[in-house]
């Protein structure tokens, strides 16, 4: 399976969208995934962490 790598690690939530409240709560819900919130959400994809 080409998608196994996020059932070992979980999403990671960048970018704005991160930034509701509870958002990683309801993916998980709905995904059944670990979900994750970058450290600095706002500018982590501009950094590339």
């Amino acid at each position: 399976m080409k998608y196994h790598i996020y059932l070992i690690r979980g999403l990671y939530v960048a970018g704005g969208g991160a930034l509701f409240k509870m958002l990683d709560k309801k993916i998980s819900t709905e995904t059944k995934l670990n979900v994750h919130i970058c450290e600095d959400p706002l500018t982590a994809v501009a950094r590339g962490t």
